[in-house]
């Protein structure tokens, strides 16, 4: 559903062609080397412009990123709404950082692992990071937005499973 939201408008714009899609999927990656600049700068490294444009680059031009954009791949951009995640993270916009985990894990089953793993070690960290007793530390991990995003996550799933009458309905 989480594809299909995003590359139904570029069907839209060119019906039986693949130019609209290959031009959303384009946005898309453009986008994406947009917010992996702004999490080398500011976020996970702390890099001057210089060098966070370098490494944005070695990114971008590798096989798997630049090889794949200009196809109808559903892995890719779910690898994109990951890094969209991220990025919502960092700028602490937890109601976007829940919509892009939803609109990944709705693009393809393991998206639902990656989101998983991903807001599980984030409360593990929390966990283990937090001061105080356990009941401190627990507190502590209830109160950070970045677990609730995570929780509202799991809500979204949940409530689609059971709509659909489980977790797939393939018979």
């Amino acid at each position: 559903l989480g594809f299909s939201l995003v590359m139904a408008i570029g069907e839209f714009l060119n019906p039986r062609g693949v130019t609209g899609v290959q031009i959303i999927n384009l946005i898309l990656t453009l986008a994406a080397i947009c917010c992996m600049y702004g999490l080398f700068k500011n976020y996970w490294l702390k890099l001057t412009d210089l060098k966070a444009a370098y490494f944005t680059l070695l990114v971008s031009v590798t096989p798997v990123f630049l090889g794949t954009f200009s196809y109808v791949n559903v892995d890719y951009v779910m690898a994109v709404f990951f890094i969209y995640l991220l990025y919502s993270e960092y700028r602490e916009n937890y109601i976007l950082m829940t919509f892009w985990a939803v609109m990944m894990t709705q693009t393809k089953e393991p998206g639902m692992v990656v989101a998983f793993g991903y807001f599980a070690v984030r409360m593990l960290y929390r966990l283990a990071t937090n001061a105080g007793s356990i009941r401190e530390k627990t507190e502590g991990a209830c109160k950070d937005k970045g677990n609730w995003a995570g929780a509202a996550t799991g809500i979204c799933i949940v409530l689609n499973m059971l709509m659909q009458g489980g977790l797939t309905t393939w018979g």
